[in-house]
């Protein structure tokens, strides 16, 4: 495998106002790759296991599955933007252990071609890509599904074709308990397989309601959002809780923690609940008012060295006005 430089400059399609709220990434870039493929096709995929997330985008009556707007990559670059290069987004059922499932039988959704380019001049550019859905995808609530990257063959990598920019978990400085959630499928493979450095592959998506995400950071690291955050070092890092909230400006944020999730369950127009009620803790870890689409907070600047475990937090935002209320995802935290 080989991993290049990332470049620095990107582009980026129009979104409409459907497609708000990102799920994942804000995190250091680490580099841009292939994975395994080399001169090969295949695809590169960010698992969003369900031991780790939980009702993930707008949330349907019965709280089983959510509907996602729109597909972001932090970037696909481009060796050589002289010439023309597409891809295809993918999404894939699967599970935690074997990863994605392959073949026709694990897609959940294959977009068309995706064109990037020609570019102005010669040589690399990364392109910063959103693409909004025409009919959200449903995904599951609390079950695996993997997004991602198709991409063609590449006959004269690594001087042109495509990759996708990775944050690993060395650089990102997140705890060796990180669970490895990049995958990879290489031309028609039967299995998916891990590539290297428990890498964040740089591609997720935006959904309506509200976002929850976790962060990390120390005295030598700055903060960081990407799946790190999930995987703080206990004893160094501090932790970070952000609600990504477009157009709810001037409503209340909370974020609560339970022990662990719960199977999760619809709440008639506020969302799907996701933590376990016998450990849920009443008093929230972090409060306070959307503003300019989001709150962010700092709850431990360092978490203590002896603490330990797994704990999942959830948030809910309160318009008072309407005298209503909405659920954010779940996320879990390991230490």
């Amino acid at each position: 495998m080989r991993c290049i430089a990332i470049l620095a400059f990107g582009a980026f399609f129009a979104v409409d106002g459907r497609a708000q709220n990102q799920i994942l990434y804000s995190g250091p870039k680490s580099y841009t790759s292939r994975g395994h493929l080399g001169t090969g096709d295949g695809e590169l995929l960010q698992g969003f296991h369900a031991e780790q997330w939980r009702a993930l985008g707008e949330p349907d009556s019965t709280g089983k599955v959510g509907r996602i707007d729109a597909l972001r990559a932090d970037s696909v670059q481009d060796q050589e933007q002289a010439t023309q290069e597409s891809f295809r987004w993918v999404l894939r059922s699967g599970d935690a252990t074997a990863g994605p499932t392959t073949g026709a039988s694990g897609e959940l959704f294959v977009s068309g071609d995706i064109v990037l380019g020609p570019g102005v001049g010669t040589g690399p550019i990364a392109w910063s890509i959103t693409t909004t859905l025409t009919t959200p995808i449903v995904v599951p609530s609390e079950a695996f599904f993997a997004v991602g990257i198709r991409l063609p063959a590449s006959p004269f990598w690594s001087n042109d074709g495509l990759s996708l920019w990775a944050t690993s978990q060395p650089t990102d400085g997140s705890s060796n308990k990180q669970v490895d959630m990049a995958w990879q499928i290489l031309g028609s493979a039967s299995r998916a397989t891990h590539p290297s450095e428990k890498r964040t592959w740089r591609v997720g998506f935006h959904q309506s309601a509200p976002a929850l995400q976790l962060g990390h950071f120390s005295a030598l690291r700055p903060l960081s959002y990407a799946q790190g955050g999930q995987f703080p070092i206990a004893g160094t890092d501090g932790l970070a809780l952000r609600i990504l909230a477009t157009g709810r400006d001037g409503q209340v944020g909370a974020v609560f923690i339970a022990a662990k999730f719960a199977t999760v369950f619809p709440v008639p127009g506020v969302g799907t609940w996701a933590l376990e009620i016998p450990t849920f803790v009443s008093l929230p870890v972090a409060t306070g008012t959307i503003t300019n689409g989001k709150l962010e907070q700092l709850p431990l600047l360092t978490i203590p060295s002896t603490l330990s475990g797994e704990f999942a937090f959830q948030g809910v935002l309160f318009d008072l006005g309407k005298l209503s209320a909405t659920l954010t995802n779940a996320i879990l935290l390991t230490l």
